[in-house]
């Protein structure tokens, strides 16, 4: 009996003499080589009635709450299939809406409508965040704040509430809301939160370190040789974000970056997808098998989806 070890797959080297496979198709990493993956499969209870552009989860009180979101609406979905929670929406393909647990709410932002919430003791509807805050692309909780990117349409704006109330977004006296517009860097294309924030733009990745006093946040250069090129590619597990920059497939621990994609699969990946496909991608991680998952629609038109142990 002879065992066969399986490498890597590195479609990006040659053939011959690689350490790697040329081609693993529908397959997931596992420890001593591949086994095979699921396909998908439906949601149970019914279906949307248009194109999903975005969906989260959380739990609360041991209930856990889904929701899924389409151009015009946002819905909750149980065993009783999908209930409109917000509707009227001006939402687009291209810029999703993105889901942020906030304490006991569930907070959505589609880039053009007001920031929505969704409180477990009214669960009927989610209704508009009060105090005020900015349209925004991007949401993170780092600390007890509420961090907004791409604030009020512009590019180059962060924003935060107050301290332990995200329905405070006035800046002075007591309250420790504010904004900032940077000076460079591009877009922003993500925001990730925890213990301190990561403001991803198109060409570094900005830390966010609070200092209580006058000024809430000290905001430094966290890496400014790499930043997030494609922001669905953007998605977190613990203290380590995956994502796709103008580099290549890249992973960011909130001190330095390190490429995972590069002579491996980077060409294999941009052979596949050009700039006006980054509004369809989607990523996300899965913990359980400890993958980084992002699917890739070409230009075939068919979606390849490439996973990351």
């Amino acid at each position: 009996m002879t065992r066969i070890m399986f490498g890597d797959w590195l479609p990006d080297q040659p053939p011959v003499a690689s350490a790697g496979l040329s081609k693993a198709d529908g397959v997931v990493a596992v420890a001593g080589g591949y086994a095979p993956i699921a396909g998908f499969a439906s949601m149970k209870n019914g279906t949307l009635p248009a194109r999903c552009i975005g969906a989260g989860g959380y739990r609360h009180a041991d209930t856990p709450y889904l929701f899924a979101a389409t151009t015009s609406n946002i819905y909750s979905y149980s065993t009783s299939g999908y209930t409109s929670v917000a509707s009227g929406l001006a939402g687009t393909r291209d810029l999703g809406v993105r889901f942020c647990p906030y304490g006991a709410f569930m907070l959505a932002t589609n880039g053009v409508d007001p920031i929505k919430k969704f409180d477990p003791a009214a669960p009927s509807a989610m209704i508009n965040l009060g105090g005020s805050p900015p349209t925004a692309r991007y949401l993170g909780v780092v600390r007890g704040f509420v961090v907004a990117g791409y604030a009020g349409g512009s590019g180059l704006r962060i924003a935060w509430s107050d301290n332990g109330n995200c329905a405070n977004w006035t800046a002075g006296g007591p309250s420790e809301a504010g904004q900032y517009d940077m000076a460079g860097g591009g877009d922003v294309t993500g925001i990730v939160g925890g213990e301190y924030g990561l403001v991803f733009q198109e060409d570094r990745i900005l830390r966010m370190t609070y200092t209580p006093g006058d000024t809430a946040w000290q905001s430094d250069e966290g890496v400014t040789d790499a930043g997030c090129a494609a922001p669905k590619s953007l998605a977190s597990w613990g203290k380590t974000s995956f994502f796709w920059s103008n580099r290549g497939f890249m992973t960011c621990d909130g001190v330095s970056v390190q490429a995972i994609g590069d002579e491996k699969v980077d060409r294999a990946f941009r052979s596949l997808i050009d700039r006006g496909y980054y509004g369809a991608m989607s990523a996300v991680v899965d913990p359980g098998r400890a993958l980084y998952m992002v699917a890739v629609p070409s230009a075939d038109p068919t979606t390849m989806m490439f996973l990351y142990n």
